[in-house]
């Protein structure tokens, strides 16, 4: 039919990104008159207009917002085949869409940029955000995996443990706990503590820490990102509780201290999502093992004797987090 004109659909689903047709055409690399002609030719197929226009910027209707969401699923299904027969030729291209929540920011951009490396034909993107919106944008399929550090509790998402990190307290090198002296979890319900906000990964462990420790602390302020918690804590506003992965370039360079603080180490876990409503591409599998490879490499892997992680698809464990004194199990 008309409408599963596939350079027709791209270049629809351009103009809607773009909101302009002339930017369309400039991305597509076709003249300005073959996208009007494409998108008239598409809402004669259809039988109604898709795009409101006013001068030179473009507006889906309310049947375009429609049309947006099943035309992206057709070009997502046509990459993934084309991923498939790729393989076949011993050769791994096409998008893969990636997001993860802030921990795993300070790992997967240069996983990204090595398995590019080994694969010039594969364009990686990455969206971060909090836990939750990485779980939501994997149900909506709107991302191929999800790298969080909460095991959800959807029963609609394949959950895979693959490596762990710890958390530590922060604070400026000017304030009173970072001195290096090893400090009793109490001391610490004596000044501000700046959180990330309420519904991410970090702040829930922060408070389950906390709550370990028995200490009730002052949240001076929330902030929505690891960014803002550590330049909050190196201008001296307050403590922080943040992923060591987060901190590293900081403690080397002595910007911002450790506070050490009598307990033992506490540890988290970190987990890849997939959604099993979508085809688990070659693709997929390979940056996954990939990521293991990596994350053994750098010593943050579960399992150090194992180097691909688990398959998708086992038996699923609840949280999935090891509090204080116990082992990390098996990958």
């Amino acid at each position: 039919m008309e409408f599963t004109n596939l350079e027709r659909l791209s270049c629809f689903i351009e103009v809607a990104r773009c909101q302009s047709f002339s930017r369309a055409a400039e991305n597509l690399y076709i003249s300005q008159p073959a996208v009007s002609r494409h998108i008239k030719e598409l809402e004669q197929a259809v039988g109604t207009t898709l795009f409101d226009r006013a001068g030179r910027r473009v507006a889906l209707t309310e049947v375009g917002n429609g049309m947006l969401v099943l035309a992206e699923r057709v070009q997502e299904a046509v990459t993934e085949i084309e991923t498939w027969v790729a393989e076949g030729s011993g050769k791994l291209s096409g998008a893969l869409k990636i997001g993860c929540s802030a921990v795993w920011e300070y790992l997967l951009p240069e996983f990204m940029g090595s398995f590019k490396g080994l694969h010039p034909g594969v364009t990686p993107s990455l969206m971060v955000a909090n836990t939750g919106q990485v779980i939501r944008q994997m149900q909506s399929l709107d991302i191929h995996l999800g790298f969080v550090a909460e095991a959800p509790r959807e029963q609609d998402l394949d959950v895979m443990p693959v490596g762990e990190y710890e958390l530590v307290v922060i604070a400026s090198p000017e304030h009173p706990l970072a001195q290096g002296t090893v400090i009793a979890p109490a001391e610490l319900a004596h000044y501000p503590f700046l959180m990330r906000e309420s519904d991410s990964a970090t702040a829930m462990f922060a408070g389950m820490y906390l709550a370990e420790l028995g200490v009730t602390i002052h949240a001076a302020m929330e902030l929505g990102s690891h960014q803002a918690l550590k330049a909050g804590v190196r201008a001296g506003y307050g403590l922080g509780i943040i992923s060591e992965l987060a901190v590293r370039d900081e403690l080397a360079l002595g910007v911002l201290k450790r506070v050490s603080v009598d307990s033992p180490p506490w540890k988290r876990s970190l987990y890849i999502l997939r959604n099993p409503a979508r085809g688990y591409s070659p693709l997929q599998k390979a940056f996954i093992n990939h990521v293991g490879e990596s994350l053994r490499l750098q010593g943050v892997a579960r399992g150090e004797s194992r180097l691909q992680p688990t398959p998708f698809g086992g038996p699923r464990s609840g949280p999935g987090v090891r509090g204080r004194g116990q082992s990390a199990g098996p990958l």
